[in-house]
């Protein structure tokens, strides 16, 4: 009755005590496993939480037989009993790990966060005041990767045949000290003849 805020003696709303009335508590008990910021926990806890049921009143009658035959009424004893009914109502949560409740977790989180940046992109792009920059510098241009590749095939498949002498014009787009690979050698006579030099030494 202390823990719940109450004793026997105190006045009910009809004008008499608990103690000659009686009443009904509840006793109200939450078991958990686990911690807040720990997860769970090797020990289980119990809450008790009790409380008076307002308006009401218990009590329990006893007869009690000393003879037979005769007036019954005489013969028995009627107690009246008045006293406090305890009501236990029991709950709570019990925990553990759950794998699938991970995955569920996971993937809800994940979608979330994918909405997210959708929505994101979508603002940045069409409705910013600034959204022609936020575009230069969300996306970026390169060139053709499907032509890059094209050559790269085509080098591969000329690559250790011979060919002639390459032209002025491509010696010059390949400028001074390039790798000549795939062109033949060339003596020194053909060498002036080209360009118009004349040395000892083959090139």
């Amino acid at each position: 009755m202390n823990a719940a805020g109450s004793s026997l003696d105190e006045i009910n709303s009809s004008g008499s005590s608990y103690r000659n009335d009686g009443t009904t508590l509840i006793l109200k008990v939450e078991y958990s496993n686990t911690r807040s910021w720990s997860g769970l926990s090797k020990d289980i806890t119990y809450l008790y939480t009790p409380f008076l049921l307002s308006d009401t009143s218990f009590k329990l009658y006893e007869s009690i037989w000393e003879g037979t035959g005769g007036d019954y009424r005489a013969n028995r004893t009627l107690l009246n009993k008045h006293g406090v009914k305890i009501d236990l109502v029991q709950g709570g949560n019990l925990a553990k790990f759950s794998f699938s409740q991970l995955l569920v977790s996971l993937t809800t989180s994940l979608t979330l966060l994918a909405v997210a940046t959708v929505i994101t992109d979508i603002v940045a792009l069409y409705f910013l005041p600034d959204k022609d920059r936020y575009e230069n510098a969300k996306y970026e241009l390169t060139e053709d990767f499907s032509d890059l590749r094209d050559a790269e095939e085509e080098a591969a498949k000329n690559k250790g045949k011979t060919v002639g002498p390459p032209s002025s014009s491509s010696m010059a787009s390949r400028g001074t000290g390039s790798n000549n690979d795939g062109y033949r050698l060339i003596d020194s006579e053909d060498h002036g003849k080209l360009y118009g030099e004349k040395g000892k030494n083959k090139v």
